[in-house]
């Protein structure tokens, strides 16, 4: 069998918690606008939500709500979020996304460097390091025509 690994890509996702139990106007307040259905009256609602295919799909009290790829909204157990999702940052640009990115672009900064494409003195960083690049791609692919 095949093995394949998930594309990393940015998802929005809410946590569904109860606010004032499992049927309070407050949760009722918040399950709605979330988009889910009470499957049953209160005190006890099973609440549901309706998956881009079409199916309706439970919703427990601390599951995340995922806005998918293509705007389609799931419920995933936080077990199987913490696995699979991490935070980006609350708005400092330093989330881990972010710091990966960084650490990827110094590490093909000492790449280039270290075959010869840029002095260590020379060599650029951030967006400039991406055009550099670009540049340096087409460079070698018009020397081969």
């Amino acid at each position: 069998m095949d093995k394949y690994r998930r594309i990393p890509l940015v998802v929005e996702a809410v946590r569904f918690n109860y606010v004032d139990g499992a049927g309070g106007p407050e949760t009722r307040k918040l399950a709605e606008s979330l988009g889910l259905r009470s499957r049953y009256a209160h005190p006890f609602p099973l609440w549901q939500m309706q998956t881009a295919e079409g199916n309706w799909a439970t919703v427990h009290n601390g599951d995340y709500i995922i806005t998918g790829v293509k705007g389609g909204k799931y419920p995933c157990t936080p077990d199987i979020f913490a696995l699979t999702h991490e935070p980006l940052g609350a708005g400092d640009g330093e989330g881990l996304c972010e710091q990966r990115i960084q650490n990827l672009g110094n590490a093909l900064r000492r790449i280039l460097v270290e075959v010869g494409v840029f002095s260590a003195e020379a060599a650029p960083s951030g967006p400039e390091l991406i055009m550099a690049v670009e540049e340096y791609i087409a460079a070698m692919r018009a020397r081969e025509e």
